[in-house]
């Protein structure tokens, strides 16, 4: 099963799942391993976020998707992991009402509540977060001197 959604010709997010169950009188779609890859920002630019789940299901006209069982999105060398996902296509609101982890190059994030806005690829994490921020090494001379600092 495939469903896309767009705005104006550009598409803004694509679904695929392995089954799909149309139920109360077309108003839902239940999906077994929903696939899905969303637009960030302008769509001329390829910039794509994945995700994965379990389990979904699609509401509201076709402008809400649930996902939920070991939910995975993906973004560059970022992963959030969550137990349960929602999006709204009128908003382009992601959000983990349930709490979400935030594993990427610079830092990890435990969060009760994350809201990721799509249109500006903004996450705000709410309610309490635990983070631990990853050194990265610095460019340019690796002999141990530090870097210099540019000039005021």
């Amino acid at each position: 099963m495939q469903l896309f959604n767009g705005d104006q010709g550009k598409e803004l997010w694509r679904l695929k799942a392995s089954w799909g169950n149309i139920v109360r009188n077309g108003e839902e779609i239940e999906l077994e391993s929903p696939d899905v890859r969303y637009t960030l920002g302008d769509p001329e630019l390829e910039d794509y976020l994945y995700v994965q789940a379990r389990k979904g299901k699609i509401t509201d006209k076709q402008q809400v998707v649930e996902m939920w069982g070991d939910v995975v999105v993906r973004h560059g060398e970022e992963t959030v992991t969550g137990p349960l996902l929602t999006y709204d296509s009128r908003t382009r609101e992601m959000r983990f009402p349930k709490g979400a982890v935030i594993d990427g190059p610079t830092a990890d994030l435990h969060t009760p509540f994350l809201r990721w806005k799509m249109d500006d690829n903004l996450m705000q994490a709410e309610q309490g977060v635990d983070a631990t921020l990853k050194a990265r090494p610095l460019s340019g001379d690796v002999s141990g001197k530090p870097d210099e600092l540019p000039a005021r």
